[in-house]
């Protein structure tokens, strides 16, 4: 009666013995299993965090690069709106003067028949000279009308 008790409790220390060392086994191999992918995800993060460093740099640069580009196509309006407004201030001196020429050729329109008498009038031709002459002075026209203007002699 106690025989096949013994052989139990006998077999239970066994199989208790031989599933300690199973177990140990089987443990080792999971520490390295997990100590392996620790190792990879460390590896793994820091290269993405490596790579995300350089995006980083290479964004920061095309920042200032746009930037600059910015700053220089600002440079560039704000040139273009001087250009811009200087020439509208000469296209309102050339209006203001188009309208005094006018205003003027209007006037010399109104006074040319005027103006064609007295040039008439002052101008003869010389005697001396076969040329075309105006008067210098009034005083030489009053005193002696034949007088010459150009005084060839």
């Amino acid at each position: 009666m106690w025989t096949p008790f013994g052989a139990c409790v006998l077999q239970t220390i066994a199989l208790g013995i031989y599933a300690f060392r199973v177990g140990k086994g089987h443990s080792v191999e999971v520490a390295h299993e997990i100590s392996g992918s620790v190792d990879g995800q460390a590896e793994a993060l820091e290269q993405g965090i490596s790579d995300a460093g350089r995006e980083r740099e290479v964004l920061r640069t095309q920042l200032a690069e746009r930037d600059k580009v910015i700053a220089g196509l600002r440079l560039q309006t704000e040139q273009q709106a001087r250009s811009l407004n200087e020439m509208k201030s000469a296209q309102a001196n050339l209006e203001q003067a188009l309208q005094t020429n006018e205003t003027e050729s209007s006037e010399w329109r109104m006074n040319e028949p005027a103006l064609r008498r007295n040039w008439t009038r002052l101008s003869h031709r010389c005697n001396r000279c076969d040329r075309n002459s105006i008067l210098r002075a009034r005083s030489v026209r009053r005193t002696n009308p034949r007088t010459p203007a150009c005084r060839v002699k």
